[in-house]
Protein backbone atom coordinates (compact mmCIF):
# COMPACT_ATOMS: atom_id res chain seq x y z
CA UNK A 1 0.00 0.00 0.00
CA UNK A 2 1.25 3.46 -0.86
CA UNK A 3 2.30 5.80 1.89
CA UNK A 4 -0.45 8.37 2.69
CA UNK A 5 0.32 11.86 1.53
CA UNK A 6 -1.07 14.89 3.41
CA UNK A 7 -2.42 17.42 0.93
CA UNK A 8 -3.72 20.18 3.17
CA UNK A 9 -5.73 21.20 6.18
CA UNK A 10 -8.79 23.44 6.30
CA UNK A 11 -9.51 25.21 9.60
CA UNK A 12 -13.08 26.28 10.42
CA UNK A 13 -13.29 27.58 13.95
CA UNK A 14 -12.15 24.84 16.29
CA UNK A 15 -12.53 22.05 13.68
CA UNK A 16 -9.69 21.09 11.37
CA UNK A 17 -10.34 18.90 8.34
CA UNK A 18 -7.30 17.22 6.84
CA UNK A 19 -7.42 16.00 3.24
CA UNK A 20 -5.31 12.91 2.67
CA UNK A 21 -4.81 10.97 -0.56
CA UNK A 22 -4.69 7.21 0.12
CA UNK A 23 -4.82 4.64 -2.67
CA UNK A 24 -7.06 6.68 -4.98
CA UNK A 25 -9.67 7.43 -2.28
CA UNK A 26 -10.25 10.82 -0.69
CA UNK A 27 -10.96 10.72 3.00
CA UNK A 28 -11.83 13.48 5.42
CA UNK A 29 -10.76 13.15 9.01
CA UNK A 30 -12.83 15.15 11.48
CA UNK A 31 -14.13 12.39 13.71
CA UNK A 32 -16.40 11.26 10.85
CA UNK A 33 -16.51 8.01 8.92
CA UNK A 34 -14.39 7.73 5.83
CA UNK A 35 -15.95 7.78 2.38
CA UNK A 36 -15.61 4.03 1.79
CA UNK A 37 -17.56 3.30 5.02
CA UNK A 38 -20.36 5.67 4.01
CA UNK A 39 -20.45 4.22 0.50
CA UNK A 40 -20.65 0.67 1.87
CA UNK A 41 -23.55 1.64 4.17
CA UNK A 42 -25.46 3.23 1.28
CA UNK A 43 -25.10 0.08 -0.84
CA UNK A 44 -26.11 -2.30 1.97
CA UNK A 45 -29.62 -3.71 1.45
CA UNK A 46 -30.31 -3.42 5.18
CA UNK A 47 -30.29 0.40 4.90
CA UNK A 48 -32.09 0.57 1.58
CA UNK A 49 -35.78 0.27 2.54
CA UNK A 50 -37.28 1.50 -0.76
CA UNK A 51 -39.53 -0.99 -2.51
CA UNK A 52 -38.31 -2.33 -5.79
CA UNK A 53 -40.20 -1.72 -9.00
CA UNK A 54 -41.20 1.36 -10.96
CA UNK A 55 -41.19 4.60 -9.06
CA UNK A 56 -44.50 6.38 -8.93
CA UNK A 57 -44.52 10.03 -9.71
CA UNK A 58 -46.43 12.26 -7.37
CA UNK A 59 -49.04 14.65 -8.53
CA UNK A 60 -48.16 18.12 -7.42
CA UNK A 61 -50.19 21.25 -6.93
CA UNK A 62 -49.14 24.38 -8.77
CA UNK A 63 -50.53 27.81 -7.98
CA UNK A 64 -51.57 29.73 -11.09
CA UNK A 65 -52.71 33.31 -11.48
CA UNK A 66 -56.39 33.71 -12.40
CA UNK A 67 -55.95 36.10 -15.32
CA UNK A 68 -59.64 37.07 -15.58
CA UNK A 69 -59.67 38.11 -11.92
CA UNK A 70 -56.38 39.98 -12.38
CA UNK A 71 -57.64 42.00 -15.36
CA UNK A 72 -60.87 42.77 -13.50
CA UNK A 73 -58.95 44.06 -10.47
CA UNK A 74 -56.58 46.13 -12.61
CA UNK A 75 -59.54 47.66 -14.48
CA UNK A 76 -61.30 48.54 -11.19
CA UNK A 77 -58.15 50.23 -9.91
CA UNK A 78 -57.42 51.89 -13.26
CA UNK A 79 -53.91 50.43 -13.21
CA UNK A 80 -51.68 48.63 -15.69
CA UNK A 81 -49.56 45.52 -15.73
CA UNK A 82 -46.45 47.73 -15.50
CA UNK A 83 -47.83 49.39 -12.36
CA UNK A 84 -48.37 45.96 -10.81
CA UNK A 85 -44.79 44.97 -11.64
CA UNK A 86 -43.44 48.08 -9.88
CA UNK A 87 -45.70 47.51 -6.85
CA UNK A 88 -44.63 43.92 -6.29
CA UNK A 89 -40.96 44.55 -7.12
CA UNK A 90 -40.52 42.43 -10.24
CA UNK A 91 -39.94 43.15 -13.91
CA UNK A 92 -42.84 43.68 -16.33
CA UNK A 93 -41.61 40.63 -18.24
CA UNK A 94 -42.01 38.47 -15.15
CA UNK A 95 -45.59 39.69 -14.64
CA UNK A 96 -46.23 38.86 -18.30
CA UNK A 97 -44.95 35.32 -17.71
CA UNK A 98 -47.28 35.00 -14.70
CA UNK A 99 -50.24 36.18 -16.78
CA UNK A 100 -49.43 33.82 -19.67
CA UNK A 101 -48.91 30.91 -17.22
CA UNK A 102 -45.27 30.53 -18.15
CA UNK A 103 -44.40 30.85 -14.46
CA UNK A 104 -46.05 30.00 -11.16
CA UNK A 105 -45.88 32.82 -8.58
CA UNK A 106 -43.88 32.17 -5.42
CA UNK A 107 -45.39 32.67 -1.99
CA UNK A 108 -43.71 36.04 -1.59
CA UNK A 109 -44.98 37.27 -4.97
CA UNK A 110 -48.51 36.01 -4.21
CA UNK A 111 -48.53 37.89 -0.92
CA UNK A 112 -47.33 41.11 -2.58
CA UNK A 113 -49.92 40.77 -5.36
CA UNK A 114 -52.76 40.28 -2.89
CA UNK A 115 -51.67 43.39 -0.98
CA UNK A 116 -51.14 45.56 -4.09
CA UNK A 117 -54.51 44.61 -5.62
CA UNK A 118 -56.43 44.83 -2.34
CA UNK A 119 -57.61 41.22 -2.36
CA UNK A 120 -58.46 39.57 0.94
CA UNK A 121 -58.65 35.93 -0.09
CA UNK A 122 -56.10 33.76 -1.89
CA UNK A 123 -58.80 32.32 -4.18
CA UNK A 124 -59.79 35.78 -5.46
CA UNK A 125 -56.59 35.95 -7.55
CA UNK A 126 -55.13 32.44 -7.68
CA UNK A 127 -56.20 28.88 -8.44
CA UNK A 128 -54.62 25.51 -7.66
CA UNK A 129 -53.75 23.29 -10.58
CA UNK A 130 -52.87 19.62 -10.08
CA UNK A 131 -50.20 18.40 -12.49
CA UNK A 132 -48.39 15.14 -13.14
CA UNK A 133 -44.61 15.20 -12.89
CA UNK A 134 -44.25 12.84 -15.85
CA UNK A 135 -41.76 14.16 -18.38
Amino acid sequence: MAQPRRLGTFHAGSIAITHTYISSEWEQFAGLRSLPDRRRKAMCSQHNKRERGPRRRRRRKVVRLDTAALWERLALLGRSQNWLAREIGVSPGYVSMLVNEGRAPSGRIRKRMLKALGADDFHQLFRLEVTDDDP
